[in-house]
């Protein structure tokens, strides 16, 4: 019988190693990925030494050296808590050789920075934010991604289960909240030690019981979004959504593809429209613009050579998703709704596998949805401008993701029933 090890990703300051310590507490061994890492570095090796040690060790050794070590200091049989997966090649390895499960540890970057930036940085944003973004997807020059590097976003999405360690996203003075209906059995968010402590421990007991419980009300919602994302043709990323009224019970559902009747990007253009278009910007951008602030030449990360300044206006191109073919998983899951009628979504929420673009949210909030539930973040501070100005409710979800729920919760065949678990009735 192989052994549970439950591994824990997640960005700096998160709240991680807190969590890994509980897991601790309750009967596991604990392992710290960053404890090897120390061995190649100095004593007192900063988050930015200890990320140049990890990537020049998986570099030399194999993108999952950290993981062969610890499985080989563990020994065999034993249960592990491991803290610090960075890289997804160390999940791999983790789970060929256990009974393995990815937690993802999470929190917004101002939370974290509250908490860590005084001791760590000495008040200093810049080189918080530097490695973060180096944390979340390490790239070289060329800005491709670095298969031996960090990758803790790719991790996150490859997460079992997922834990919310801060406030609300939407903590604004405008900000209302959305009905209970909404909100199923997920604890509310109040950053203290013992709501995320409260939330491990619902998810470890369900890893330790597995089909001794039923999924909880946004779990099967969420698990319906992903399902419903795979219909998606798109190129880039598939994206699900599903809304549910106000009394909890599902009404719609979308996911990203080309309007009825139209060819998709591959059959039309043999690549998605949107980056072939934009890497043909870049492309003249690189070959005929210069920097503003010293005169230099731009690479193709559109970085200055001389100065590394960036060209700021990519950056609002990158986002311009104009250019993009496909009606977005909400708009599918809205328009679907009134095209066949039924019963109002106002005051109802929508689960959706990634935070709304800004066409998006200008539509929630037009259907007076109250609660917005997503998985995935993605860079949209518009949209969030436009969620100020009405009381919706913005949550992170938590919980048992499409990858983990069929492995924890019963399935329809099981000749006994679960003993807990979300009550009968609508699924919000």
């Amino acid at each position: 019988m192989k052994p549970l090890v439950i591994g824990l990703t997640g960005p700096q300051g998160a709240g991680r190693t807190l969590v890994a310590r509980h897991i601790e507490d309750r009967g596991f061994r604990y392992v710290s990925l960053s404890d090897f890492l120390r061995e190649q570095a100095a004593a007192s090796a900063g988050i930015g030494e200890l990320q140049d040690a990890g990537t020049n060790l998986r570099n030399q050794k194999g993108a999952d050296v950290l993981a062969v070590m610890a499985l080989r200091a563990a020994g065999d049989g034993q249960n592990l808590v491991v803290d610090g997966i960075k890289n997804p090649a160390e999940a791999r390895r983790f789970a060929e050789a256990s009974d393995f499960y990815l937690v993802a540890v999470e929190s917004s970057p101002d939370t974290r920075f509250d908490r860590i930036g005084e001791e760590r940085y000495g008040g200093q944003r810049t080189p918080f934010d530097d490695n973060d973004e180096r944390d979340k997807e390490e790239r070289d020059e060329a800005g491709k991604a670095v298969g031996f590097g960090q990758q803790v976003a790719e991790c996150v999405r490859r997460a079992d289960a997922m834990v919310w360690n801060d406030w609300p996203l939407q903590h604004l003075p405008n900000a209302g909240e959305a009905s209970g209906s909404n909100e199923g059995a997920l604890p509310r968010q109040d950053g203290s030690r013992d709501t995320l402590l409260t939330k491990v421990d619902a998810i470890l007991d369900a890893i330790l019981n597995p089909g001794m419980l039923r999924p909880q009300p946004h779990e099967v919602r969420m698990c319906q979004a992903y399902t419903v994302a795979y219909r998606s043709s798109c190129l880039r990323r598939k994206v699900g959504a599903v809304i549910t009224n106000a009394e909890g019970y599902t009404v719609a559902e979308g996911y990203n593809e080309v309007p009825i009747g139209a060819r998709s990007c591959a059959d039309e253009h043999g690549d998605c429209y949107r980056r072939s278009v934009r890497e043909r910007f870049i492309g003249s951008l690189v070959k005929n613009a210069r920097c503003a602030a010293c005169g230099g030449e731009f690479d193709e990360r559109l970085r200055c050579v001389q100065c590394r300044a960036r060209a700021v206006e990519v950056d609002l191109y990158e986002r311009d998703l104009e250019l993009c073919r496909a009606i977005h998983a909400e708009e599918g899951a809205i328009l679907q709704f009134s095209r066949f009628g039924g019963v109002g979504i106002r005051g109802g929420t929508i689960f959706t596998t990634t935070f709304p673009c800004a066409l998006c949210a200008k539509k929630i909030l037009e259907t007076e949805l109250a609660c917005v539930m997503y998985v995935e973040p993605y860079p949209a501070p518009e949209s969030l401008a436009f969620f100020r100005h009405r009381s919706i409710e913005l949550r992170h979800f938590e919980g048992f993701t499409h990858l983990g729920y069929h492995r924890v919760y019963p399935q329809p065949w099981a000749s006994s029933p679960p003993q807990g678990g979300a009550t009968d009735g609508p699924v919000p």
